[in-house]
């Protein structure tokens, strides 16, 4: 089975699946049904509102948070991407979903009394062999194969090796049209402050799924609220060293 890391390395969006149903078990092993993900299953013939860009697609996973809620949605994207990670590991495909999905429909789905938003959906299932064209145009058109480099990405400061490895790691996250908000500011005492650059819907929801990957990346790191204000960027977590 891949690691977390070579995860990160391999995963691509797939929206083209086989229609096959992944095992209730292997989805749960994954993360989904705990936590802020919800499992949504349409019913059969039913359309989540994806106008054809999804294809086959079994199941999704709605990424909850709390409306309003900036750390809640920065929190929400770790634990939806943590759940990406662990699909790719064993061989099914996922593509977040921010903005061509019906989210009445999904949140009718919740239980009663769940008051909590639907942040995004992440299709699940078994990749298809062959991208349909659509899918190919929406790739091109989100950009998804060109990435800014790491040093654009880098807004003060000088990473050492560790650092680098978790700031390219988080390069190499998704982001609602592939806008990757994301911003490091490196400290001193080795500290780093994560950034969002802009004022996307889903900003706080894109930085958490890239702070994720930095932890996975740089273990030796651990998550803390912002510390720093920065001019026209909004501060969103501090990365600081574990502790010997």
């Amino acid at each position: 089975m891949l690691t977390l890391l070579q995860a990160i390395e391999t995963r691509r969006s797939v929206r083209t699946f086989t229609q096959q149903t992944p095992d209730a078990g292997l989805l749960a092993e994954c993360g989904a049904g705990a936590g802020r993900l919800h499992l949504y299953t349409p019913a059969p013939g039913s359309r989540l509102g994806t106008y054809g860009v999804i294809s086959g697609a079994p199941a999704y996973v709605a990424v909850l948070c709390e409306p309003g809620s900036v750390q809640d949605s920065f929190e929400a994207g770790r634990e939806g991407e943590r759940f990406v990670l662990q699909c790719v590991r064993r061989g099914l495909g996922t593509v977040w979903l921010g903005g061509t999905f019906d989210r009445r429909a999904v949140a009718s789905s919740l239980p009663e009394g769940d008051s909590r938003a639907v942040a995004a959906v992440i299709a699940v299932g078994y990749p298809a062999g062959r991208r349909r064209l659509v899918e190919r145009i929406m790739q091109g058109a989100a950009r998804s194969a060109s990435r800014l480099p790491v040093e654009q990405l880098i807004v003060a400061g000088r990473p050492d090796a560790v650092i680098s490895r978790g700031i390219a790691a988080a390069r190499l996250a998704p982001s609602a049209l592939n806008a990757q908000p994301w911003r490091f500011a490196v400290n001193l005492d080795r500290s780093v402050d994560l950034y969002g650059g802009g004022r996307d819907k889903f900003l706080a929801l894109d930085c958490g799924i890239a702070a994720e990957h930095f932890l996975i990346a740089a273990p030796s790191y651990t998550l803390a609220p912002p510390r720093h204000p920065a001019p026209r960027l909004e501060a969103l977590a501090s990365l600081n060293p574990k502790q010997s």
